[in-house]
């Protein structure tokens, strides 16, 4: 397989980390479970002269591990906030369908990041690396083009 038939036609133009928090509670919970909240807003494709079509969003991840019988009892919380700006040159691409591909691709990336900040983080901690649950972008898009900006995973731990 060549190179090119692997790499997505799509460019991270500017990637900025914004906000990173970290804390935690010293004594970890019999049983904890895993809480995560994303905040996704997308400002509106453009198409530059030449064609390229643009797309900024700004995500905020933030995920707590709180005690299974009292989810007020929070553990541990972490947060990463970003902001991505990407484009692509995908050519006969419709300014809708551009617009998902490129949100789409950047929550992917952009959560990625976010995931590996909040990592870096924790493992500087006493409860060592924290590695956020894998998502699925085009979840995140429907709940965004639902109007709910927030969409909730649990998962147990």
């Amino acid at each position: 397989m060549s190179e090119s038939a692997t790499l997505a036609p799509i460019s991270i133009d500017r990637m900025w980390l914004t906000k990173v928090d970290f804390d935690i509670d010293p004594e970890p919970a019999d049983k904890m479970v895993v809480k995560v909240d994303i905040d996704l807003r997308s400002g509106h494709v453009s198409r530059s002269d030449d064609g390229v079509m643009h797309e900024t969003i700004e995500l905020a991840v933030r995920a707590r591990l709180v005690n299974e019988d009292d989810e007020e009892d929070v553990r541990m919380s972490a947060s990463a906030s970003m902001v991505t700006e990407v484009s692509t040159d995908f050519p006969n691409l419709s300014d809708e369908a551009g617009e998902r591909y490129l949100i789409r691709n950047a929550v992917s990336m952009s959560y990625s990041h976010a995931r590996s900040c909040i990592m870096a983080v924790s493992a500087m901690s006493p409860m060592g690396g924290f590695t956020l649950p894998p998502i699925l972008p085009d979840e995140i898009l429907r709940s965004h083009d639902d109007g709910d900006a927030e969409s909730g995973q649990d998962e147990k731990g």
